[in-house]
């Protein structure tokens, strides 16, 4: 018995996709408004099209702006506590 045999063709291409479903959550500041935060933005995972998060920011929370605006970023979400915690200074302060 003859086995059979293919050829794949010459643009053929292989990919393995990773599921990013289970990616953690990170810190982003929108570049429209400033504001930062915490979570993660809407991406469709190419092993899982279908999944949808529904707590995944499809726009910034705060001024609406579309995830092209918004960026990853440079401060950790620690940092941005901390300076959202800060006592803010009070007309007797002096300033």
């Amino acid at each position: 018995m003859e086995k059979l045999k293919y050829e794949l063709p010459a643009d053929y291409k292989y990919e393995v996709h990773k599921c990013i479903c289970m990616r953690p959550f990170m810190a982003y500041e929108c570049t429209h408004c400033h504001h930062y935060f915490s979570g993660r933005l809407k991406e469709i995972c190419q092993v899982h099209p279908s999944d949808i998060f529904l707590m995944d920011f499809r726009e910034c929370p705060y001024c609406l702006a579309p995830n092209s605006q918004v960026k990853v970023s440079d401060l950790s979400m620690e940092q941005i506590k901390k300076i959202e915690e800060a006592a803010l200074p009070n007309a007797n302060d002096g300033f």
